[in-house]
């Protein structure tokens, strides 16, 4: 590994992948190497048995680096919020990085509130210009990826000035206190996320309302989020009820795929009714006031019975049959 990215200079990946302990003596060399590196745009340790220990070692490196497009470090369970909290603290002064993939590396609320003081650490005044044309770039992360962790609505507001300053957080490797939630780093950010992934994780209905908040305020200057996973958090009617109502309500909203599969909604058609929401969007949809439209949503493997899933599909089939063919989403039932 060490020899690929000293022995060829045009090499654009590094990917090390299933292998259970790496060489330590070939890893401190491969990141060494990766400092001064100009062609490598893709860096993966997948399921790799890194440590916090290891992200110093790579945050370090990101801090000097600004070609590595791409950061894989899944699968590598004991990477925990200290190894979080490592490689988001690079990311504040790395501004090459655009894909950030964390799924399953025991990553709990301290984690997650690094990565909103990362996002809040990026404002208006910290976009890069250039020396000749003065001109302010837009950051773009186009993939923010932390899938199967263990992040909690606890972790979406933290700030003093917000009602949910009960949540206190501290950072594991100063002690000190996160100033900023996940949602309240996404609010004060001037980064654009086109994707964020939480699948896999316990947001439940109270920290999906903090999202659609977030979501529903954010800055949209570079186009706005596109694709939202939330699959697998424990999410019933009352947190679609959240997501329909702030996708009607605000025509800026530049979402296009929303993945809600293998959460706890149900449909009976009386008490537990998912029409009216599901109509809210589909209305939304046609507005001509909206921006951009619902592409699709997926609502699979939810507590859905046979009866109830063509129920939904007949009413859908209703409102595709009226509707122009621009505003046409799809859904996956």
């Amino acid at each position: 590994m060490t020899n690929l990215v000293k022995d060829q200079p045009s090499v654009a990946f590094v990917n090390v992948d299933e292998n259970y302990k790496i060489d330590e003596e070939i890893f401190k060399q491969t990141i060494n190497q990766l400092i001064t590196n100009k062609t490598v745009v893709r860096l993966t340790f997948h399921n790799t048995n890194i440590n916090h220990q290891h992200t110093y070692t790579i945050s370090q490196m990101l801090m000097k680096n600004n070609t590595i497009e791409i950061l894989n470090l899944n699968e590598n369970y004991n990477i925990g919020d200290i190894g979080t909290c490592n490689i988001t603290n690079a990311l504040k002064y790395n501004h090459s990085i655009k894909e950030i993939y964390l799924d399953n590396v025991n990553m709990s609320d301290q984690g997650a509130c690094s990565i909103g003081e990362f996002l809040a650490s990026y404002t208006d005044h910290s976009t890069t210009k250039t020396t000749t044309t003065n001109v302010t770039h837009q950051r773009t992360i186009n993939v923010l990826s932390l899938e199967y962790n263990e992040i909690t609505d606890k972790c979406m507001y933290i700030t003093t000035n917000n009602n949910n300053n009960n949540n206190k957080i501290y950072n594991p490797i100063t002690s000190q206190r996160f100033q900023y939630g996940l949602c309240d780093g996404m609010l004060k950010t001037s980064i654009n996320i086109l994707e964020l992934n939480l699948n896999g994780n316990d947001l439940g209905n109270n920290g999906i309302k903090c999202l659609c908040n977030a979501l529903s305020n954010m800055k949209k200057d570079g186009g706005g989020m596109k694709i939202l996973h939330i699959n697998r958090n424990h999410i019933t009617n009352q947190g679609f009820e959240y997501i329909a109502t702030m996708l009607s309500t605000n025509n800026n909203i530049n979402l296009e795929i929303i993945n809600l599969n293998n959460n706890r909604m149900e449909h009976d058609g009386e008490q537990k009714n998912m029409i009216p929401w599901l109509q809210m969007i589909y209305d939304s949809n046609n507005n001509s006031k909206k921006k951009n439209c619902m592409k699709e949503l997926s609502i699979r493997h939810n507590l859905f019975d046979r009866d109830s899933i063509q129920c939904m599909k007949a009413k859908v089939a209703s409102w595709l049959s009226s509707s122009n063919e621009l505003s046409r989403m799809k859904l996956n039932l």
